[in-house]
């Protein structure tokens, strides 16, 4: 059961979840959620909610402050280059062991376990394509109907019709001349 803006897929074999959340495109806002950590932005908040299957909401905007120091952390020192396999190495300033913030789709103490219940897809330019191709065709199809219609309720341009004048019998140009009815009496 996917939970936290996941979506169930079934096509795939032994994937259970997809996060459909990609959040590129959002500007830098940082915000401290309910794990203790602090993201960028509060999408990237939702996005880790989805990955991890937890809930985990903003509790306020800017860093999260930590008790003391416990929750600072400085880059690892360069013996701990390869700590983390899939994720960036965090050292806490009180000298503790060093710990690691996982990619996506990663998890562990080290980062080394692949994590497949989830799986991140995002969306790429092949959709917007067929929006695009849409779009053009849709806009095309309104150009068409309105020309067609204007032809048909007004004079098309380019064509001059004559017509013979009921009284007189002489032609007449639908462009220069009226016509005028005979109500008959």
């Amino acid at each position: 059961m996917c939970q936290f803006g996941s979506e169930c897929d079934e096509d795939a074999e032994d994937v259970w979840c997809v996060c459909n959340i990609d959040c590129s495109h959002i500007s830098f806002n940082p915000v401290c959620a309910s794990d203790g950590r602090s993201y960028d932005n509060p999408c990237q908040v939702k996005e880790a909610s989805c990955q991890r299957q937890e809930r985990i909401e903003v509790t306020h905007l800017g860093h999260c402050q930590g008790e003391g120091v416990r929750d600072l952390y400085i880059p690892c020192p360069s013996r701990y280059r390869n700590y983390c396999l899939h994720g960036d190495c965090q050292y806490p300033d009180n000298l503790g062991p060093p710990s690691c913030s996982c990619h996506a789709g990663f998890s562990g103490p080290q980062c080394e376990q692949k994590d497949y219940n989830v799986v991140f897809v995002v969306p790429g330019s092949g959709k917007i394509r067929y929006v695009l191709i849409a779009s053009v065709i849709g806009a095309l199809q309104i150009t068409i109907i309105t020309l067609v219609v204007l032809c048909v309720t007004r004079k098309c341009p380019g064509k001059k019709r004559k017509f013979v004048q009921k009284q007189s019998g002489a032609p007449y140009d639908t462009d220069s001349t009226l016509r005028t009815a005979t109500l008959p009496t």
